[in-house]
């Protein structure tokens, strides 16, 4: 371009180019912000592109689906197909033409027709959750239609029903290349279709998370030479089955365990799970790691092996089992145990905790059924301020208590921040209110404003925030149970939300 000629903006290219680049924008709250610029940036991205990336809706629903066969330039947007019945309803509606596309009174074979020719042109298609029992004779033709899709990397299926699944359809799922997979429901504990399941996990070597029935996996694991490389989160349900301690012997890989077996685990290999950091697993669990290394590092044992302790950061142990006193543990490394649950009548071994872990960021002291004492407000203050890096603090009654006695909401705030000076999170602070409300406490950032114009050093900013329903967030298997990020919940308005000076002038 020589320096005389016009620039030429990103506007003014063809319109199929532009649309073409738009459609690599994969956030919706992007392709807003591209949309607020102009009212030609909204007419390009709206509805072509902010409709067309998140489907979430019911299996029966045909309209949708017929648009969809009917448009695959639109179709070829979609990044995420969610059937179930649990999520709100979100599928494109503006640009369907009610009567090219009015499907009422069809088949279910029509409809899942109409899918399979969707899902064909959904070229992008990374995620993919199917919740329910969707009783289709075209489940097997639904699910080979995903096999063309080489970006699906997401894949979560939660079957009871066991229809389409029989080893005598002999259904050619060769979908491969998944990065998670989660299996759960009666389809996949079904003898006749193990056989095929088990070649189809198997066609995924790059899986990172895999949330799998044991008897299944078993029959994955009983091929020795079959690992999966990347693996770091292996979450399991079932009994304890032949193979499934070698499968997780061969994958040094896994940083996070989900397990509880019904039968005690009586023993496990030397050098078990080396790089773990999360542990949701049953109690036999923690105490057949621990009989490992007290074994290999003891004063009975003539040559010790030089075993590292676990450097686990949360452990997470079922409410049906026996509390676990953590402190007695001399496999666990002190300084990387982040979170800590104790039952609430165990002050002193929580004390003892406290000494141990040094490091804790996140506390839960779960009630106690069988006992009514409850802790006053000073011992609550007492035990916290034994936690100096404490960050979360789980449900808990001193708010009860602090509103009983009058102690207003702007004065427990300072009463926990003097305690645990690096306090910010109280998840369900009010446990008597409908729904899950956080206390969010920070600082005010150097210049930033508070709602009353308030600033400078010592400002902290609090406010209540309701977590958004489970069912408005779209299935993610690696959401932990320990996730307190900020899209979880609703900010309030401006002037529901309060500062206090912890330092007065």
């Amino acid at each position: 371009m020589s320096p005389n000629e016009p620039y030429s903006g990103f506007l003014d290219l063809a319109q199929e180019l532009v649309d073409d680049i738009l459609s690599h924008v994969d956030l919706h709250q992007d392709l807003i912000s591209f949309a607020l610029v102009s009212q030609t940036c909204a007419s390009l991205a709206i509805p072509r592109h902010t409709e067309y990336r998140i489907l979430c809706l019911e299996f029966p629903t045909a309209d949708v689906w017929k648009h969809l066969a009917r448009c695959p330039t639109l179709a070829s947007n979609i990044r995420g197909v969610h059937f179930s019945q649990l999520y709100p309803r979100k599928y494109p509606i503006t640009l369907v033409d009610p009567v090219l596309d009015n499907a009422r009174g069809e088949s279910q074979e029509d409809i899942a027709g109409y899918i399979c020719r969707a899902l064909s042109s959904m070229t992008r298609l990374s995620t993919m959750t199917w919740h329910g029992s969707c009783a289709t004779p075209s489940r097997d033709l639904i699910v080979e239609a995903l096999a063309t899709r080489v970006r699906l990397k997401r894949l979560s299926l939660m079957w009871n029903s066991q229809l389409g699944l029989d080893s005598d359809s002999n259904p050619t799922w060769s979908i491969s290349g998944l990065t998670h997979l989660f299996l759960q429901g009666r389809a996949w504990t079904c003898s006749t279709s193990i056989s095929n399941i088990t070649k189809w996990v198997q066609s995924s070597p790059p899986l990172v998370f895999l949330h799998i029935w044991t008897g299944l996996l078993s029959r994955v694991a009983a091929s020795t030479s079959f690992i999966f490389p990347l693996l770091t989160t292996l979450s399991l349900y079932g009994p304890a089955r032949e193979f499934i301690i070698g499968f997780i012997e061969r994958h040094p890989s896994i940083e996070e365990l989900r397990w509880y077996p019904p039968e005690p685990i009586q023993e496990l290999p030397n050098n078990f799970l080396p790089n773990v950091k999360r542990l949701q697993v049953s109690t036999s669990i923690l105490h057949a790691l621990e009989q490992n290394y007290l074994a290999a590092t003891g004063p009975g044992c003539p040559q010790p092996t030089p075993l590292r302790r676990y450097k686990v950061e949360i452990i997470q142990v079922s409410l049906e089992e026996p509390r676990v006193d953590l402190s007695s543990f001399h496999c666990l490394e002190p300084m990387s145990l982040l979170v800590l649950n104790y039952a609430r009548d165990s002050p002193g071994t929580l004390q003892d905790s406290a000494k141990k872990f040094p490091n804790i960021r996140w506390l839960e002291i779960l009630p106690v059924t069988h006992t009514s004492q409850l802790w006053t407000i000073q011992q609550w203050l007492d035990i916290l301020s034994w936690f100096p890096h404490l960050q979360t603090l789980g449900p808990s009654e001193i708010w009860e208590h602090a509103h009983a006695n009058g102690i207003s909401q702007e004065d427990l705030v300072k009463k926990l921040l003097i305690a645990c000076p690096k306090f910010r999170y109280w998840n369900n602070y009010d446990t008597k209110r409908k729904g899950n409300y956080r206390l969010h406490i920070r600082p005010l950032g150097p210049g930033e404003l508070g709602p009353n114009g308030e600033t400078g050093d010592g400002v902290i900013l609090y406010r209540t925030e309701k977590a958004r329903p489970n069912w408005t967030r779209l299935y993610d298997p690696m959401r932990g149970e320990y996730d307190n990020s900020d899209s979880g919940y609703l900010p309030p308005p401006v002037e529901a939300q309060y500062t206090l000076r912890l330092h007065p002038v």
